[in-house]
């Protein structure tokens, strides 16, 4: 058996681009919020999922 190491990796936290980009999608999943209701989002997100063979993070 081989053991498990633990190494810590810096995330991009802070690093502008990536703040930038977060920037971009809170804000359009705000306006998503205000032109679907929560039964939508989830319709469209499981749409989403299914033709991208993706599955829920749960």
């Amino acid at each position: 058996m081989n053991p498990i190491k633990r190494r810590w990796l810096k995330g991009h936290a802070g690093h502008p681009l990536n703040e930038r980009c977060g920037g971009r999608a809170n804000a359009e999943m705000a306006a998503l919020r205000k032109r679907m209701s929560p039964a939508q989002l989830a319709a469209a997100l499981s749409e989403f999922n299914r033709t991208n063979g993706s599955t829920p993070d749960r």
